[in-house]
């Protein structure tokens, strides 16, 4: 996300806590002295950004963050949008269609494995829920079921 696009998000996020004009939201702009915020717009200034820009910001962060300039560049900084997602260490994320449908086959055909494996119904019942919701992403995504 470039930084104009943070700007306008986070001058849009302000203006929606405080009664201000979108003149006085500035860098330089102190959010309690200068715009009016009081502890509660504060507050809930901080939890749009963090939802706004999937972040998280500290109490020790927060409490330096009294600009409207100094917010702007904590979360170019620190936001998440925008960025590659990182896969979890050992995790495989298939991303083209060989690879989805490769996996969607060898799960359907593991839980039938287990369906026609066992004796014990309510493992054949979940079994077969898990075939059922595989296939049924498998015709999502490709237009037809594994024989």
């Amino acid at each position: 996300m470039n930084k104009a696009t943070v700007k306008d998000k986070l001058a849009t996020i302000i203006i929606d806590k405080i009664d201000v004009d979108i003149r006085a939201v500035n860098d330089g702009a102190r959010i309690v002295e200068d715009l009016g915020a009081d502890s509660l717009a504060v507050i809930e200034i901080l939890m749009e950004i963090e939802e706004t820009f999937g972040m998280d910001i500290t109490d020790g962060d927060a409490e330096n963050l009294l600009t409207v300039g100094a917010l702007l560049e904590y979360v170019n900084d620190n936001h998440k949008l925008g960025s590659e997602p990182t896969p979890a260490k050992g995790v495989t994320v298939p991303f083209d269609e060989v690879s989805i449908m490769g996996y969607l086959d060898s799960a359907i055909k593991d839980w039938r494995v287990k369906r026609d494996g066992t004796d014990n119904s309510d493992a054949k019942t979940l079994a077969t829920h898990y075939v059922d919701a595989y296939q049924s992403v498998r015709v999502s995504l490709f237009g037809e079921l594994l024989p």
